[in-house]
């Protein structure tokens, strides 16, 4: 699905530092410093060896460990085949979802204690909610990782990046956000995260339920995500259908670089 690879790619290319691509690769090097999560790297169906062994090298030039996103298919079985050589570490897998946003129709909402805003003009409302949503429980850490990653989507947005930041608001504090981008009659969904203390209450439904009606408005006509097995029947329940399933590997720069030099055609 082409619109799916498009989204993804701009997503992650407004707001990484580097980037590199080749014919069935895209991978992105991010401002994020403190953890190395955020440096993705999309191996795509079609990809050979000597292609993925030239992102790897990419990646350890700079000293950048990545998590390496791969489809169910031949060119996984080739990272499966490789992973001892090329010191992959199994992470937990994803799903590509798509909703037909014409033929969508909003389900009710459980809660109505809140108001939503887009918050491009002060993105410190759209990160609070991250910090505990996505954090691994060391506030001070996990703190000074979003504050990274707001810089990388402050830069998005200097760039006229087309990604807009929404923030659920209760009690007059952030508790849910996300990140929608639109591509012509396309949207995709990013960074969906509620603080840890409201979760399962139904505010990220009603946000990303706010989001789609907005992508509308704009004339999408379909929007796309990336799930984690935690969020997926949230998103099933919303109308999104599986596409296809995205197996995950991280990889560290300390790969024994004698493997990228004799090609590794084990």
């Amino acid at each position: 699905m082409n619109n799916f690879h498009a989204l993804e790619e701009a997503f992650w290319q407004s707001i990484s530092q580097s980037h590199y691509t080749s014919n069935n690769i895209k991978a992105y090097i991010s401002p994020v410093t403190e953890v190395q999560n955020f440096n993705i790297c999309y191996i795509n169906e079609g990809a050979d060896i000597q292609e993925i062994i030239n992102v790897l090298n990419w990646y350890n030039a700079q000293s950048r460990d990545c998590m390496i996103i791969c489809p169910e298919g031949p060119t996984h079985a080739i990272l499966q085949s490789h992973k001892v050589t090329w010191q992959l570490e199994n992470e937990t897998p994803t799903m590509a979802m798509f909703l037909n946003l014409n033929e969508w129709q909003p389900i009710p909402n459980r809660i109505d204690d809140f108001v939503i805003r887009l918050s491009n003009d002060d993105l410190s409302y759209w990160s609070s909610p991250l910090v505990t949503a996505f954090g691994s429980g060391d506030l001070l850490q996990d703190a000074i990782v979003i504050g990274q990653y707001q810089t990388a989507h402050e830069m998005a947005l200097r760039q006229q990046c087309p990604l807009y930041h929404f923030a659920l608001i209760h009690h007059d504090t952030p508790i849910c956000s996300l990140t929608l981008t639109i591509i012509d009659d396309a949207a995709r969904l990013d960074d969906i995260g509620t603080d840890i203390h409201h979760q399962g209450k139904g505010y990220a439904t009603a946000l990303i339920q706010y989001a789609l009606i907005f992508a509308k408005e704009q004339s999408a006509k379909q929007c796309v995500l990336e799930a984690s097995s935690d969020g997926l029947s949230v998103y099933q329940k919303l109308g999104f259908k599986s596409l296809w399933h995205y197996h995950a590997y991280y990889k560290s720069t300390e790969l024994n670089t004698k493997h990228h030099n004799q090609n590794d055609h084990q």
